[in-house]
């Protein structure tokens, strides 16, 4: 352990006093503590480029005040009954620390809440059922280590800055691209955040106020629903059945009123991964439009398809505007990245990231600069 700063009282003052003053210094403010040991005499003479004598004979100083003790086999030690007391200023202390005895710990005054904090058994298993895992077996880890040491190798100074809340530009360019070609997404803003949960919690800060409601799948996915909850909206199921989410039932819900935001997982709805239909989503999008309500659509595992290409997203077909499309890495790459995708109007794209800068001026920096 490394003895900071040697502690000048005085250019005068003899520099064994120095070397305990510094070392009564750390154990006041904590950096040494009752048990710890100090550097071998030799470390300290090294470091702060002190005679050995010096050294010993400040050691021997604060053995005698009561500071430290000699081990033998071990070395110096503090002491457990510190002589702090008969320091200056202690009595002022003393007044504080029976002031602070005599009250009852504070009771913070939360305003919101977040989701329940998940449990985590330690398990010996051979194979992993958690949902949304990719098999990490299948990553091309050797060609992603190379990528990483390339950029490390080379560190951009502006790269690796806070740069833009909406993710690094050249990040933003390939997704353009990724989006159009993979899934005839075009005519977006992209937004790179710290996975999707942080871009529906963007969107629900946005958007949704107490007294608001949120029509959402009837079975759907908990992290989104605490993101809507914590503004104090209100959610409403809405029935769905083999072919998704029923439109007839989101018209009733419409028509009761205040319902400022639809959450959908069409492609693979969570956790029932049906597919909602062509028609359905027209017409669902035909209410949408008519009642001028924002639809977000989460889809957050495209890649994923069985037997035949997936629907296009909705938002590939948005002549209103109102989809707020949503993506992730994290189930081609791992969840650990933390690279998730918003493609948003150019109405919404400053609102965005305004508020993002405010959590969070950018995403991971090694993530997006490699990926």
């Amino acid at each position: 352990m490394k003895i900071f700063k040697l502690h000048n009282v005085s250019s005068s003052q003899a520099k064994y006093l120095q070397l305990a003053e510094t070392v009564r210094l750390a154990i006041r403010q904590g950096q040494l503590a009752v048990g710890d040991k100090l550097p071998s005499v030799k470390s300290i003479s090294e470091d702060l480029g002190l005679n050995r004598h010096t050294v010993m004979k400040s050691l021997a100083e604060l053995v005698a005040e009561g500071w430290i003790e000699s081990v033998q086999r071990v070395g110096y030690k503090v002491v457990p009954n510190l002589p702090i007391e008969k320091s200056k200023g202690n009595s002022q202390r003393q007044v504080l620390s029976n002031v602070i005895d005599s009250l009852s710990p504070i009771d913070f005054r939360f305003v919101r809440s977040g989701s329940q904090l998940p449990t985590y058994p330690a398990n010996d298993f051979e194979y992993n059922f958690s949902g949304g895992q990719p098999d990490l077996a299948l990553f091309p880890f050797d060609e992603f280590k190379r990528c990483m040491s390339n950029v490390l190798s080379r560190p951009d100074e502006a790269k690796m800055s806070y740069g833009q809340s909406a993710g690094t530009p050249e990040l933003i360019d390939q997704v353009k691209i990724y989006l159009r070609k993979s899934r005839a997404i075009t005519d977006r803003e992209i937004v790179i955040t710290n996975g999707s949960q942080e871009a529906l919690f963007i969107v629900a800060q946005l958007l949704l106020q107490t007294g608001d409601k949120v029509a959402v799948e009837e079975l759907g996915y908990p992290p989104a629903m605490s993101a809507f909850r914590n503004t104090g909206a209100e959610l409403v199921g809405v029935k769905q059945d083999a072919l998704g989410m029923c439109p007839n039932d989101l018209e009733a819900q419409i028509l009761k009123g205040n319902i400022r935001l639809i959450y959908l997982t069409p492609l693979h709805q969570y956790p029932t991964t049906v597919t909602l239909t062509v028609s359905r989503r027209m017409a669902i999008y035909q209410l949408a439009a008519q009642h001028k309500i924002p639809i977000i659509e989460d889809d957050y595992d495209h890649e994923f398809h069985y037997r035949c290409q997936p629907l296009a997203p909705m938002a590939t077909d948005d002549p209103a505007q109102l989809i707020i499309y949503l993506s992730t890495f994290s189930k081609i790459m791992f969840p650990g990245a933390r690279i998730g995708i918003m493609a948003v109007s150019k109405a919404m794209v400053k609102a965005v990231t305004e508020y993002r800068l405010m959590i969070c001026h950018k995403s991971n920096v090694l993530m997006c600069v490699i990926t």
